[in-house]
């Protein structure tokens, strides 16, 4: 779950840019309240109820039939296909910069994207068990760095001056803003297209595994945003972050902390692709196995029970995606999501109507 929402702070850094620190710190907190905690919940009771590979596509089909439960699977395949683009050109977008590159052409830069791409999702092809215990040691190892900056920034950090800061250069970036915190925050769904291969209790395993994350995850961003913006004032001043920014503020506290900062946005994104990938095959296999895409999208090895035909489909279209820049590639996966997001929702409430004879462990 950690790693279908989030990853580590990298990509946040426009929540600050786009508004200033105190807006985005409230931002953040806000969304986790109004937004992370009900969609935790509704994920957690019908991942519980309806415990399949295919997650909200099955929900969907329960309450409004096959008619919607093939456009949330068609909306939120493409949007986490989309997602899957984008952890890619993170990391390249992230070494370019840092390594004075970041202007090389557009067919190196596609190149080393695509080789990114490629790599990361070998482990979705060589065994379906493999990959959730590769996130595991993925997420300690991006979360170390991260408390070494917090604990070494702290001691630095004035709140006073920071949240105190204000915009200088127009007013907040809305549209942006709102943008970057919903794909930042968003993805607790996920776990529900894994959810028949969730760990019993189920009604255990699954909230608890949802809330610990949805802490870790408010807390990671408004701790390093707020300690970077603090140590950063004159040679990354918070309004001319973008995404990538993160590890070249940890020059200020020696040459260590920019490379520990890089691997770990370097591991947390590539933890974030396999994550999604994973989900986004399942996605398409539990689809295939219920007839609502066509059947060959469900076809596994024999002995792993690798979804390779659906790893196939959605590699060729990142592949497509990776020629667009991050923010462009953010709207068009936001969109879809929102959409499907709403449908699920509806099914929640339909369902709760409907079916109330449901068994609901959680």
């Amino acid at each position: 779950s950690f790693f279908n929402v989030s990853g580590g702070p990298w990509g946040s850094e426009d929540i600050f840019s786009s508004s200033d620190p105190l807006v985005g710190t409230c931002g953040i907190l806000a969304f986790a309240l109004c937004f992370c905690l009900p969609q935790i919940l509704v994920t957690a009771e019908l991942s519980c109820a309806l415990p399949s590979n295919g997650g909200y596509s099955l929900w969907v089909r329960e309450a409004f039939g096959d008619f919607w439960c093939f456009q949330e699977t068609y909306w939120q395949w493409v949007s986490g296909v989309a997602d899957a683009a984008v952890y890619p050109v993170l990391i390249c977008d992230t070494v370019l910069q840092l390594t004075g590159w970041g202007d090389i052409g557009l067919v190196q830069k596609w190149a080393w994207r695509a080789t990114t791409a490629v790599l990361l999702s070998l482990p979705a092809y060589v065994s379906v068990s493999s990959v959730p215990t590769m996130l595991v040691g993925l997420a300690l190892i991006t979360g170390a760095p991260v408390v070494a900056f917090v604990a070494c920034g702290l001691p630095r950090f004035d709140p006073g001056r920071v949240l105190g800061a204000r915009r200088t250069q127009g007013p907040i970036k809305l549209g942006k803003f709102v943008n970057v915190l919903f794909w930042n925050m968003e993805g607790w769904d996920c776990i529900s297209t894994c959810s028949a291969i969730c760990e019993e209790p189920r009604e255990k395993t699954i909230p608890r595994g949802l809330l610990g994350a949805m802490v870790i995850t408010t807390v990671q961003y408004v701790l390093v945003l707020l300690i970077a913006a603090g140590i950063s004032p004159g040679a990354a001043p918070w309004q001319d972050w973008n995404d990538g920014t993160l590890p070249s503020i940890g020059r200020s506290m020696g040459s260590w902390m920019t490379v520990l900062l890089l691997l770990a946005s370097m591991v947390g994104n590539a933890g974030q692709y396999m994550s999604e990938f994973m989900e986004d095959s399942y996605l398409l296999q539990g689809a295939a196995e219920i007839g609502i895409v066509p059947r060959i999208l469900g076809r596994q090895m024999p002995k792993s029970g690798v979804p390779y035909m659906a790893n196939s489909a959605q590699l060729a279209i990142v592949l497509v995606l990776l020629t667009f820049d991050f923010s462009d590639i953010l709207v068009f996966d936001n969109f879809f999501c929102a959409t499907a997001m709403a449908l699920e929702v509806a099914a929640f409430f339909v369902l709760r109507w409907r079916r109330p004879d449901l068994p609901r462990p959680f």
